[in-house]
C-alpha cells in the first residue's frame, strides 16, 4: 500500500509516493511556480488535445499527467506528476514569466523530481537523530549525482567529478538539511555511500576483506602499476599462487573497482 508525504512550502504543495519514489505537485502549487493563475493551468493542460502545444509541452501529448488524488482537508487534489510540471515550468519560463524562470532555474540542475523528494522525505522523521539524518543527506547526494549525470548526458566518472566539484563550490542547489549535515563531500566518499563498499551508514570506516590483509593489497598495486590493463580474474590467479585463503574473484573485482577510482580522486 502506497503512502503519499504531503509537505507545503511556501504556499505550495509538493508530494511524494514512498512506494514508486515518485513526485509531484498540486495544481495550485504548480500555478504558483509557472507565475499564473490555477485556471490557467487547468486549460493549459486540458487543451493539451486540442491545440498545438509548444515545443515542450509535446511530450505530454497523450500521457497519463496525474500522479495521484491526495486526501487532505476539506476534499481531494490532484497531483500533477513531476515529468509533466517540469514540461509546464518550462513552457512558461521560454515565454518570459519571471517566476518560471526562477523555478526552472531552482531546480535545473539536479531534477525535480529530487528537488520534490528532498522537501518531503525530512517529514518523514519528526527531529530525526543524527545518523538518520546523514543517511537522508547521503541518499539525497546519490539520487542528486544520478540526476546530474543523465541532465547532462556525462560519462559515470565525469559526473562524479563535476559534481563534487560544483557541490563543494556551492553551486549545486540542494535543500539546507542537506548542506548543513553534509557541507561537503569527495569522489571517493560519494561513490562509497552509492556503492555501499567501504563505509556504513553509521558513519565508521572499513576495510575490505583485501585491504585487511596489507601484503597482499600492496602484491595487488603492485601488478596494477605494471600492467595496468590486468583484468581481476588474472590478479586472482596471481595472488593464488602466492598467498594462501585469498578472498572471492568478486573481490578482486571490487577491490579493482575502488582501486582505480582513488586513483582518480581529485
Amino acid at each position: 500500500m502506497s503512502t503519499i508525504i504531503r509537505h507545503i512550502q511556501d504556499q505550495i504543495e509538493f508530494f511524494t509516493d514512498t512506494t514508486t519514489k515518485q513526485s509531484g505537485i498540486s495544481i495550485s502549487g504548480l500555478a504558483l511556480l509557472c507565475g499564473v493563475n490555477q485556471s490557467t493551468i487547468t486549460r493549459l493542460l486540458d487543451n493539451l488535445m486540442h491545440k498545438t502545444p509548444s515545443k515542450w509541452l509535446q511530450p505530454l501529448v497523450g500521457k497519463d499527467l496525474t500522479l495521484c488524488t491526495a486526501r487532505k482537508q476539506g476534499g481531494q487534489v490532484k497531483v500533477i506528476s513531476a515529468f509533466a510540471c517540469s514540461k509546464v515550468i518550462q513552457h512558461y519560463a521560454f515565454q518570459g514569466v519571471e517566476v518560471a524562470q526562477y523555478s526552472l532555474d531552482k531546480f535545473s540542475e539536479i531534477g525535480i523530481n529530487t528537488w520534490i523528494q528532498g522537501i518531503t522525505k525530512p517529514q518523514q522523521h519528526q527531529l530525526p537523530a543524527k545518523s538518520q539524518q546523514r543517511i537522508n543527506a547521503r541518499e539525497y547526494l546519490i539520487q542528486a549525482r544520478r540526476d546530474f549525470q543523465s541532465q547532462h548526458n556525462l560519462g559515470i566518472k565525469e559526473s562524479y567529478r563535476q559534481f563534487v566539484k560544483l557541490y563543494n563550490a556551492g553551486s549545486i542547489p540542494v535543500p539546507e538539511w542537506v548542506k548543513e549535515t553534509k557541507p561537503r563531500c569527495s569522489y571517493q566518499s560519494l561513490y562509497n555511500w552509492e556503492h555501499d563498499t567501504s563505509e556504513t551508514y553509521g558513519g565508521r570506516r572499513g576495510k575490505t576483506k583485501i585491504a585487511q590483509n596489507p601484503h597482499l593489497e600492496k602484491f595487488l598495486e603492485a601488478q596494477t602499476q605494471a600492467n595496468p590493463d590486468i583484468k581481476p580474474p588474472e590478479l586472482h590467479r596471481l595472488a593464488s599462487s602466492k598467498f594462501e585463503a585469498i578472498p572471492s574473484p568478486d573481490s578482486f573485482r571490487r577491490w579493482q573497482k575502488r582501486h582505480q577510482l582513488a586513483t582518480l580522486t581529485p
